[in-house]
């Protein structure tokens, strides 16, 4: 009985390498060369490497997309709490603007801006949560959603045709094992029923043969790759979505953060351009000032008081008075000015007259300055 193997195989034969240990070699070549796809790894005992891949990549399909909604929530927070703040901080300022005066003042605008800027970014924060929520978060969900539906029944196509192999597997065997034992029954006691049952036996296993190899490669040279294809496709899809989902966050957190830093050169300058000077100026410009006063005093003398001034008819009596006691009239004088006068009463008109005709004889000296 003879053996004729393929050409390919001969040579491989007679130089003493087994046709599967050169595919071995030449698979592990196309490895390191980067050549080889998914829809290649058809042997069986890659596949709970390919279901542990594909399991791992949806789990960070599932992290990304939890990440981003925790993001966002932060985010949201965020905004809210500054715009409380702000909030709060406005109010303060417009007692402020009702107590300071109405004038320029460089320091107050740089005060007013940076309330507006982070009001601002309250707002940036905000459109930064609604787009990491609704654009990125929930849409990676319910995109990879039909994707891992795909994925399962690509490993449940492939476990089903692995059962049915292996049941016409177990069928060849079995085939195998009659054809044997008919040929063993028909060689230890030849007979026409036993050469009839051999040659059953034969028909069977062959018919199980050629049924078993077609199966077999129909299924490593088609449908295997298929589904593994399908596979690959999934996961260049999820790929995809994950980086156009974090690609799609960056952008909008990289232009809020661009739009932020050029506001905030912005306040920058403003607040290189305060003057304190200038702001003084701006407020003495605003008031209304009173005329200067002189702030130096005059020398002023002590005065006399004020003696109120007599009538006609005192005046009368006072110089008959006077020419019926001229003899005595200075002594009368001294006397009057020697005697006090009781509390509450004003000096008389006789006293009066009296003193102002000694007076007029020897008026007192001006005290000097």
């Amino acid at each position: 009985m003879y053996v004729i193997f393929p050409a390919e195989e001969l040579i491989n034969i007679s130089l003493g390498a087994s046709p599967s240990e050169n595919l071995s070699v030449t698979f592990n070549k196309r490895v390191m060369a980067g050549e080889v796809t998914l829809k290649e790894l058809t042997h069986p005992a890659l596949n709970e490497a390919l279901k542990t891949h594909n399991s791992v990549t949806f789990k960070l399909v599932r992290t990304v997309s939890d990440f981003t909604q925790q993001l966002s929530q932060i985010y949201e927070q965020h905004a809210e709490e500054l715009q409380h703040l702000v909030e709060g901080f406005r109010k303060k300022n417009a007692e402020l603007r009702k107590e300071r005066p109405a004038c320029a003042s460089s320091v107050f605008q740089a005060w007013e801006t940076l309330l507006q800027e982070v009001e601002i970014d309250s707002q940036a924060h905000s459109d930064i949560a609604s787009i990491l929520g609704r654009q990125v978060s929930r849409p990676l969900l319910e995109r990879s959603f039909y994707r891992k539906i795909q994925s399962r029944k690509v490993f449940t196509h492939r476990e089903s045709y692995d059962t049915i192999l292996h049941k016409t597997e177990d069928m060849l065997t079995k085939c195998r094992q009659d054809y044997k034992a008919a040929f063993l029954a028909y060689m230890s006691s030849p007979s026409n029923a036993g050469l009839a049952s051999y040659f059953d036996a034969h028909n069977a296993y062959v018919q199980q043969l050629h049924a078993t190899n077609g199966m077999l490669e129909e299924y490593s040279q088609q449908i295997l790759p298929q589904l593994l294809q399908e596979l690959e496709e999934v996961y260049s899809d999820l790929c995809t979505m994950l980086a156009e989902s974090v690609l799609q966050g960056a952008e909008i957190i990289s232009a809020r953060a661009v739009e932020q830093g050029r506001r905030y050169d912005g306040l920058g300058s403003l607040c290189r351009g305060v003057s304190g000077p200038q702001d003084l100026a701006h407020f003495v410009r605003s008031l209304q000032a009173p005329p200067p006063t002189n702030n130096k005093h005059n020398f002023l003398p002590p005065q006399p008081p004020q003696l109120p001034t007599p009538s006609a008819e005192d005046a009368a009596d006072a110089g008959a008075a006077a020419a019926s006691n001229s003899g005595t009239g200075y002594e009368e004088a001294d006397r009057v000015i020697m005697e006090p006068e009781p509390a509450g009463r004003f000096p008389s008109v006789h006293s009066i007259g009296r003193l102002v005709i000694r007076w007029g004889k020897s008026p007192p000296p001006h005290p000097r300055r």
